[in-house]
């Protein structure tokens, strides 16, 4: 990250990295500095904690996210949610059911295969009814020039400011 801090940029896209870092909101707010003010972050990150299992874990995930949490996150920086929105609802029953249910821990290249044939068509669908869940949070944030004055006092008021 060091040799990227003299860098601005206008845009930053993060796919599935935040999950992967014990101190997700101290790597939004490095992700902050390198972006231009009204820049956009756009990130995917696994959803739903009743969805963490055995794999998650030996993914090396911290955590998933609901849109609450993503975005509670989120307000510890400058970003601001524009858009968030759940995506692939089949794929969230099927994993439930294989690192939940069934506790595995591993993933098979068949739900690669049987996944690839139908997301064309799940796709479609969501693009017309948005699940309320799904194995994927997409979010689409914008950078405030300047940290709005009530999260200043909230961190400051909870001595992480």
């Amino acid at each position: 990250m060091a040799e990227l801090e003299s860098q601005r940029f206008d845009t930053v896209v993060a796919i599935n990295v935040l999950e992967h870092l014990r101190d997700d909101v101290g790597a939004l707010r490095s992700l902050e500095g390198l972006l231009e003010p009204d820049g956009i972050l756009a990130l995917l990150v696994p959803a739903h904690s009743w969805l963490y299992g055995p794999y998650d874990r030996a993914d090396g995930h911290y955590r998933r996210y609901s849109k609450a949490s993503l975005r509670s996150a989120l307000l510890k920086t400058r970003f601001r949610p524009v858009k968030m929105h759940y995506l692939n609802a089949p794929g969230a029953m099927v994993w439930w059911v294989r690192y939940r249910l069934l506790r595995r821990s591993t993933l098979g290249r068949s739900q690669f295969g049987g996944m690839n044939a139908i997301l064309p068509v799940v796709k479609r669908i969501e693009r017309l009814v948005p699940p309320p869940f799904g194995l994927s949070l997409v979010a689409v944030c914008r950078r405030l020039r300047e940290r709005a004055a009530g999260d200043l006092e909230a961190r400051r008021s909870s001595g992480s400011g």
